[in-house]
Parts: structure tokens; sequence; C-alpha cells
């Protein structure tokens, strides 16, 4: 996983899966909760079937974006329906102003990304 510092993160996710509309699933936006835990402001992405080493966090003093591509190490096969997300996305997340967008750490776990910012103010421990 790369965490860059950028004035201002680049969006680049798109869906290019040349199959018709109606089989093409909504747009990947993962789900997230952002949460203050007095010390740290921590948001938990839902990134099921993501690759660790293809994902980059672009991080700027007011916002960060979550890139990367969805896995397709799955069987091939003549595709009857789908619903599951393909292809690659972004998701554009604020920052609340205590986050510190210098203090980040980032691991993704069992399909959950936990991205940490430690507090302005505050001393790492």
């Amino acid at each position: 996983m790369e965490i860059r510092q950028t004035p201002s993160p680049e969006v680049t996710g798109a869906i290019s899966t040349g199959m018709p509309s109606w089989m093409v699933p909504p747009g990947i936006i993962p789900r997230a909760d952002i949460l203050d835990t007095g010390e740290q402001i921590v948001y938990l992405v839902d990134l099921a079937g993501v690759d660790p080493d293809k994902l980059v966090l672009e991080v700027s003093p007011t916002e960060i974006a979550i890139n990367g591509p969805l896995s397709e190490n799955f069987p091939r096969g003549t595709l009857l329906y789908a619903e599951r997300p393909r292809g690659a996305y972004t998701r554009l997340l604020s920052l609340p102003p205590q986050a510190d967008p210098e203090r980040v750490s980032a691991d993704l776990t069992n399909g959950v990304l936990v991205i940490r910012f430690a507090k302005k103010g505050r001393s790492e421990a």
C-alpha cells in the first residue's frame, strides 16, 4: 500500500467492462465510517477483493483519495449475471479539521481498510 502526500488528490477510478449496460453493476463506491476515538480520527473502509499492493492513498490537507483496482483473480467464463463490482475505483473523503494529514497510517486486513490520523495538537504515543 502506498500513502502519498499531495496538495490535491487525483481521482483516477473508472469502470470499463465492455459489457452491456444492464450487466454492469453500479459504480464502485466503497462504504466508509469515520470515527473520532479521542486520540485519533479513524476511517473504516470496506475493500473486499482489493490487492493491498495496488492500493494508493492520496492525502491532502483537506481530503483523502482511496484509489485502486478490484482483484480480477477469479474464474473466467461467460458472465450470466453481475452484481459484484469490477474495475477501478476512487473514494474521496473529507478530512475533519482536527486530523493531521502529515501523521497517517493505514492497513488492510480481512477486506477492511483502517486509516488512522493523529489529531492536531496531540503528541504521538
